[in-house]
């Protein structure tokens, strides 16, 4: 009979370490999986290439913003590069004009 409480007793040490084991293991593992599972957020474009975007949104912004001015200096440019037809001091404004030719009958 005393061999029988040892040997139950010693099971009983056994499943309580192999529990206390498990217990182990399954605090510890979380962290081992959270660390292995959540990968490292990387950016894809570098500091330089950040700027670049930055600065073009901006210009692109500033542009809008300043479109009329804009559009006001264009027509500018073009009222001073468009030719002006030659002024004729000899004619007379208040004198028909001579048609010549073949007319149509109406």
């Amino acid at each position: 009979m005393a061999e029988a409480d040892s040997i139950i007793a010693n099971e009983q040490l056994r499943k309580a370490e192999e529990s206390a084991r498990k217990a182990e293991e399954a605090v510890k593992a979380p962290t081992v999986e959270a660390e292995t599972t959540t990968p490292a957020v990387e950016s894809n474009l570098t500091t330089t290439q950040w700027l670049r975007v930055v600065s073009i949104i901006i210009s692109a912004a500033g542009i809008y913003y300043k479109r009329e001015e804009i559009k006001k200096s264009f027509a500018k440019a073009k009222a001073v590069m468009a030719p002006t037809p030659p002024v004729d001091v000899n004619v007379d404004v208040k004198t028909p004009i001579k048609r010549s030719g073949i007319r149509p009958m109406a």
